[in-house]
């Protein structure tokens, strides 16, 4: 059996799926009070607050573990007006970070306070890089590939090359490879008809100001996510992604041809950042992304009202994470005062 062989561009979208991490960046808080006050000037501190729950999802049948971050100068329920609430993907890798960016940000006045919540699979990092690809991946096309990959004969890491690594966790979990892939239509129902009602009634978000966050392959999802158009999310924050190798040219046509008739919920805004490194790294996928959100913005502008890409110069697919959720933080809740002008307000007391 010769080697699979699939798109560059798909693997450079599952460049994510191999990454080892710490099970939990938040377990040492579990249920936690917070460790720090309202008006802090910095978030440094603001991970030892971290509220965590589990979440037993009724449309995919998995369970999630879901982190909370209030964030400095938090006005509770009733006590203000709400705050951006943004949903980070793969909350297990990237919740702390966005946690420190925004807090930071937020305390020095340069953004608006935001509320960062992380989603991953409940179980720690292995669960998670399992079951992610079926969560966050719009179509069936790898299920196909896969499970004639399996039928042609026995499948080692020499015949499935770069695919072994998904093959395996399937099999390791015993999950069949003709279902490991293709849920994001079910976890975006979870997202938006269990979890978001949750935080809702739980916390001061201001509903006109819920954002997505996601890389790599939970990029791919805010693409479909963009393509479902029917959703809460008017701000989205996207790291490199592919839509290549996902859907079936049969899925993608119905995709499409939804998102050219559908009524969206509201409009959306979308900053996607890249690292520089990549476009020679993983030749062809960043340009196709682009692409692909430029299209969708051309197809329906009163749906996608403003799109912004960058280039992190010398970024790589890992380092570029932190980077373009700062910087799509601040280009989506920005202030417009400069970290100098917020200060003279700070120091006249003026911003509480």
């Amino acid at each position: 059996m010769k080697q699979a062989a699939f798109p560059a561009a798909l693997l450079a979208g599952l460049a994510l799926v191999g990454c080892q991490q710490a099970d939990s960046p938040a377990e040492h808080s579990r249920d936690s009070e917070a460790s720090s006050q309202p008006g802090d000037m910095y978030a440094g501190t603001y991970l030892g607050g971290t509220k965590r729950f589990d979440v037993a999802s009724q449309n995919t049948g998995i369970e999630y573990s879901v982190w909370v971050q209030t964030p400095p100068k938090y006005n509770d329920k009733g006590e203000g007006e709400g705050h951006p609430l943004l949903l980070v993907m793969d909350g297990s890798m990237l919740f702390a970070g966005a946690v420190e960016t925004a807090g930071v940000q937020a305390s020095t006045g340069e953004t608006r306070p935001v509320i960062v919540v992380g989603v991953s699979t409940k179980g720690g990092m292995k669960a998670h890089n399992t079951r992610r690809q079926r969560d966050y991946s719009g179509g069936t096309l790898m299920n196909r590939f896969l499970a004639q990959m399996e039928a042609a004969g026995p499948v080692t890491p020499e015949t499935a090359g770069g695919v072994w690594p998904l093959y395996n966790r399937l099999k390791e979990a015993g999950i069949p490879v003709d279902q490991g892939f293709g849920g994001a239509d079910r976890y975006l129902a979870f997202l938006t008809d269990e979890l978001l009602p949750e935080l809702l009634s739980e916390y001061n978000v201001d509903a006109d100001e819920i954002g997505l966050a996601g890389h790599s392959m939970g990029g791919a999802f805010c693409g479909h996510t963009l393509l479902a158009k029917t959703t809460p999310f008017s701000k989205l924050i996207i790291g490199t992604f592919s839509m290549d190798g996902w859907y079936t040219p049969e899925e993608m046509a119905a995709h499409q041809q939804h998102y050219k008739t559908a009524q969206a919920e509201n409009p959306v805004d979308v900053f996607y950042g890249y690292g520089g490194v990549e476009v020679s790294d993983f030749p062809g996928a960043v340009e196709n992304s682009i692409l692909f959100l430029e299209s969708l913005k051309q197809t329906d502008p009163d749906y996608v009202q403003s799109l912004l890409t960058w280039n992190f110069e010398r970024e790589q697919h890992g380092s570029v994470a932190a980077a373009f959720i700062a910087s799509g933080i601040h280009h989506h809740w920005g202030t417009g005062l400069s970290y100098s002008e917020a200060a003279k307000l700070r120091n006249n007391d003026e911003w509480k």
